[in-house]
């Protein structure tokens, strides 16, 4: 994707360093709140939390639908990619947030898990 291997492989490992301190900063709340909390509570607490996560999770993909052309053509004009690929990833932006959403239903909404329920017949 990027044409300068360098730059791919520090991006790469900012953001993956980005990423496990994240979730290392995530478990270590979760796990101090079950060492202080009972479960029941801890998962009270995540619920609470759960809209505004939801929230959270659409917005960045309402971020991405918006501003991927932009970004695609500033890495196009800094030569990180040809212009070629930018005009590529605009052409699938569409599937790209297609699935995106259907990720979040599926897996953040638990829609398959209610359907599943309800095909056995538990009520929601």
């Amino acid at each position: 994707m990027f044409n300068n291997p360098r730059l791919k492989r520090k991006g790469f490992l900012l953001f993956s360093l980005f990423f496990i301190f994240m979730v290392w900063i995530v478990g270590y709340f979760l796990w101090d709140s079950v060492q202080t909390q009972s479960i029941e509570r801890v998962r009270q607490q995540i619920g609470q939390w759960q809209l505004w996560l939801t929230g959270v999770r659409w917005f960045f993909m309402t971020l991405l639908a918006v501003s991927l052309p932009a970004f695609c053509f500033w890495l196009a004009k800094n030569q990180l990619i040809t212009q070629a690929l930018a005009t590529q990833i605009i052409h699938h932006r569409r599937r790209i947030l297609i699935w995106l959403v259907v990720l979040e239903l599926v897996v953040g909404q638990g829609v398959l898990i209610k359907a599943f329920g309800l095909l056995a017949g538990n009520n929601p």
